[in-house]
């Protein structure tokens, strides 16, 4: 997710453990990893919450690999309550996978095996942080009625977040697939 605003010591704290535990079998992960990857964006799109269109679930993605291109087309689809319709949605992917793409392997040092999950629409990390997504109930805090069909009524916040705290469970699929 590229918006800013938002404190990420805590993730930053798991993701450099998990760096490190990875590091002590570097050569023996790649296939673990991609693994890991692909199975942490699906706990994350089951979590995440889900309108009538389905967008924000469909912008997930995994990058991986420097030569390796990811998917680049999500199925988005037209709705009324979004102000970006499904090809300026579509677009808008496909930009943030390639920005995604430049950022992580124009790092120093970067290593084949290194990647990115996220979600690519525009108001993913304002829906990861709001601690009522999934669960406003059709009204505002004030109340308000939301038209039907314009929130989600499943998933919760911190999606994707959540299924990366799962270091043990990573670190079992990586671990499976390494040969140890």
């Amino acid at each position: 997710m590229r918006e800013s605003g938002v404190d990420m010591q805590s993730m930053e704290r798991v993701l450099k453990n998990l760096n490190k535990e990875l590091n002590k079998i570097y050569n023996k992960t790649s296939e673990g990893m991609i693994s890991a990857m692909l199975d942490t964006l699906r706990r994350a799109q089951k979590l995440c919450p889900v309108a009538s269109s389905g967008n924000l679930r469909a912008s997930g993605f995994v990058i991986w690999g420097k030569k390796r291109t990811p998917k680049g087309a999500a199925n988005f689809k037209d709705t009324e309550f979004q102000r970006l319709s499904a090809s300026a949605m579509s677009a808008h992917h496909a930009s943030v996978l390639s920005d995604t793409r430049n950022q992580i392997f124009a790092v120093a040092g970067l290593k084949p095996r290194q990647g990115a999950i996220g979600f690519s629409a525009a108001y993913a990390l304002r829906t990861h942080e709001n601690p009522r997504s999934g669960h406003t109930g059709g009204s505002s805090p004030s109340g308000k009625s939301y038209p039907e069909g314009s929130y989600a009524v499943v998933g919760e916040y911190k999606f994707l977040e959540t299924p990366l705290k799962e270091t043990n469970r990573i670190m079992r699929i990586i671990k499976s697939k390494a040969n140890l």
